[in-house]
């Protein structure tokens, strides 16, 4: 019977831990997604994530992530911009894309009810042209937050992505399209006038 306890303890240990996929090779789709930026300049920054330059001015951060499904996995991209902020209390607004669920319009939801939460989302519904440019993007997640001086937008976008079949080996990317591209290029440009903006003038009371 107590010999029975180290192998139940491996086992658990075993399923619990978190592992890679069968076959994942961290990194390669993001050689797919560095050809769909072109002409914009990739650089590489570790096995699962790269920067684009982007004509604007700003560098975006592209890192991939694998997700286990069954005989299957997925390889999401996540694109990151970041910058600095006055705000004084941590924010974190969420986006629901009503269009893909077939509700209707673009919402955020605040996660914290801090007065700065509440603030940076009057200033966000004072600009409509983001969430039209937001009714637009194929999003599967857009997360917004402030801490400590920092401010972080992250996108998941339902392109860019690829699905690895494991029983037969299939793998099926889908391409970021160019107008998607731009679409996200635009939406990033948004956010970071926004929060440029947020950073010189504060959020009213």
């Amino acid at each position: 019977m107590n010999s029975a306890v180290p192998l139940l303890s491996r086992a658990w240990h075993w399923l619990m831990t978190s592992r890679e996929p069968v076959g994942y090779r961290p990194g390669q789709m993001l050689n797919l997604v560095a050809r769909d930026f072109r002409p914009y300049a990739c650089e590489r920054t570790s096995p699962c994530s790269l920067t684009v330059a982007l004509t604007q001015g700003l560098t975006i951060e592209i890192r991939e992530k694998a997700t286990a499904l069954f005989r299957s996995f997925v390889v999401c991209s996540h694109f990151h911009l970041q910058g600095s902020t006055g705000l004084q209390q941590p924010v974190r607004l969420k986006a629901c894309n009503g269009n893909i669920l077939g509700r209707g319009g673009v919402q955020f939801r605040c996660k914290d009810k801090n007065d700065d939460s509440q603030r940076l989302l009057a200033v966000l519904n004072c600009y409509p042209h983001i969430f039209a440019a937001l009714e637009n993007l194929h999003f599967r997640h857009l997360n917004l937050r402030a801490e400590q001086g920092q401010w972080w937008l992250e996108i998941e976008h339902y392109a860019a992505s690829e699905v690895i079949s494991q029983v037969p080996v299939e793998r099926r990317y889908q391409k970021l399209h160019h107008d998607q591209r731009q679409q996200l290029v635009n939406v990033m440009q948004m956010f970071d006038e926004l929060m440029t903006r947020v950073a010189s003038e504060g959020v009213a009371a």
